[in-house]
Parts: structure tokens; C-alpha cells; sequence
């Protein structure tokens, strides 16, 4: 993933960079989830609210930096010296990951089933298995699936218009007149 946000800085046109960028997301939104997946299991249960609620502000913080970022580094380097740049923290990043070892709750999960992968999506009673949306509210397997397709479509859409949206208030377009 860091190589894919370093790219941007070399892309040839708005099209590449745009797949570059979509890219990059893909590969954030599955970083996210995993690397938050196992802070929360390190944490002590008791003070997980704390350090949860300390982690989603990392996103305000990172979008912070990256302001500052811009103010240094693009009146020198333009917008492609920003991308090159985000190289730095990604190593960083890269760094931190090698030292993190699993968590506890992994490596007992690794020690009680050493059944591989591939078996165990081939077996249906994974699938079955009651979630939040169908156990805890009782519903069914198709409304949990069409309110996971509805929310994600939503949130396709409503990033779409809002970011859009914001364009008309930070970068009025002049009249065609």
C-alpha cells in the first residue's frame, strides 16, 4: 500500500491518478479495519472506550498533519512532492507492523484450531453463524445482507455528494457568462 500512494506522484493524468487513489483506499480501508481489530484486542478490555475513542481521533489527527504537510512541503515540491512525501510516514507505519507481535486472543485461536482456511469456508455452518443484525435483532439472513448492501451504497453515494458538495463551498466555479 505504501507503493501505491508514493505512485500518485508520478501519475500521468487525472485517470491514473484516480485509480491510483481508489487503489490506495481499497488497500487504507483493509489496513483500517485489521490494524484496529488488533489494538482492540491487545487492550484491556476495561479501557478499550478510552483507547478506541483515541484511535478514531488518529483520523482528525492524520488529516492535521497532512494540512501542515501541505503548507511545507507543496509551495516547494507541488502536489506530486506531497505524495512522493506520504512515503514517509508509510514506512513508519511499515516499521511499527514488523514489531507488533499477535495478540494473545490470536495466538490461542491458532493453538485450538489448526484448521486451514479453505476448509473452513467450505464448511456452510460458517455461514450460519448468528451475527448481531440476525441474532441480536432478530432478523434475517437476507435483511442483514440488504442492510449491509443498503448502508455501503449509502456511504458510496454520500461520500460522493458531499465531497462534491464541499467543492461548491471551498471552490465556487466561475460563471460561464
Amino acid at each position: 500500500m505504501p507503493s501505491v500512494g508514493f505512485a500518485c506522484a508520478f501519475a500521468p493524468n487525472y485517470a491514473v491518478l484516480l485509480v491510483l487513489r481508489l487503489l490506495y483506499g481499497i488497500g487504507m480501508g483493509g489496513e483500517w479495519g485489521l490494524g484496529a481489530a488488533l489494538a482492540m484486542e491487545k487492550i484491556p478490555a476495561e479501557r478499550r472506550g478510552f483507547w478506541s475513542g483515541l484511535l478514531q481521533s488518529g483520523y482528525s489527527l492524520g488529516y492535521l498533519l497532512a494540512a501542515v504537510a501541505f503548507f511545507v512541503i507543496e509551495p516547494a515540491f507541488g502536489w506530486r512532492g506531497l505524495f512522493a512525501f506520504s512515503l514517509v510516514p508509510a514506512l513508519v507505519a511499515l516499521w511499527v507492523r514488523t514489531r507488533v507481535e499477535e495478540s494473545e486472543v490470536w495466538e490461542k485461536s491458532v493453538a485450538v484450531n489448526r484448521t486451514p482456511a479453505y476448509q473452513m469456508f467450505r464448511n456452510p455452518a460458517v455461514f450460519k453463524r448468528p451475527t448481531f443484525v440476525k441474532k441480536g435483532l432478530g432478523l434475517s439472513p437476507d435483511a442483514a445482507i440488504a442492510i449491509a448492501v443498503v448502508y455501503n451504497v449509502g456511504a458510496v453515494i454520500g461520500g460522493s455528494l458531499l465531497g462534491a458538495f464541499s467543492d461548491s463551498l471551498c471552490c465556487p466555479r466561475p460563471s460561464a457568462g
